[in-house]
This record gives structure tokens, sequence and C-alpha cells, in this order.
């Protein structure tokens, strides 16, 4: 996944998590964490999901704020970790841009 969102704007995110033949299963666990690119800084920490086929991560406006002011998009990214500490752990990775407004008003 690689959209680009307007600063500030809340996303959504769609896993379904797959085992090794690639067939959609419910983990036992899952979480995630939300990092910049550049300056490899947490947005969210670790925060848990509820373990299913399908899950759905909502980031917050308040994550996706510009850190640098650039004319090009900032790209976070999304860590999924499912199964964690279990011989089936598995971590994958979704990547979007946030593009600087220029006027998005401040709070």
């Amino acid at each position: 996944m690689s959209r680009i969102y307007g600063e500030k704007s809340a996303v959504t995110i769609n896993v379904t998590p797959k085992d090794t033949t690639n067939t959609a299963y419910t983990p036992t666990t899952a979480r995630y964490r939300v990092d910049d690119c550049r300056t490899q800084t947490e947005l969210v920490d670790w925060t848990t999901l509820t373990p299913s086929t399908s899950m759905e991560i909502a980031i917050p406006g308040t994550a996706n704020e510009i850190i640098g002011n650039r004319n090009t998009p900032e790209w976070k990214i999304v860590t999924v970790n499912t199964d964690n500490g279990l011989s089936t752990d598995n971590y994958a990775e979704y990547k979007y841009g946030v593009r600087d407004l220029k006027f998005a008003q401040a709070d």
C-alpha cells in the first residue's frame, strides 16, 4: 500500500493476516505501531488489535502531522505483528505518504 493523504488526515488500513500457505487466518495476538520513515520517530506506540481474519487499523490525524516542511510527501510505516513470541510470529509493513497542505490550520 502506498497511497498519499493530506496532512492531519485520519487513515484507515485493512489488514488480512495470512499463513505460510497464503491463507487468511485468525492470529492468536495482533498489534501495530506507526513510525515516520525519514526521522524514525515513533508516532503511535505498539497498540493491541483484536485478532481476526480481517482487522481495521484507524490511525488518527494527530499521527499524520508534517514533521518537517518539505514539498515531498513524508512516508509513514505501519508495522503489524501477529502471533508475537509464538512459532508463527509474523511482521508486515504498510507504507503511506502524508502531503504538506501548506494551509492546514493548527489547533
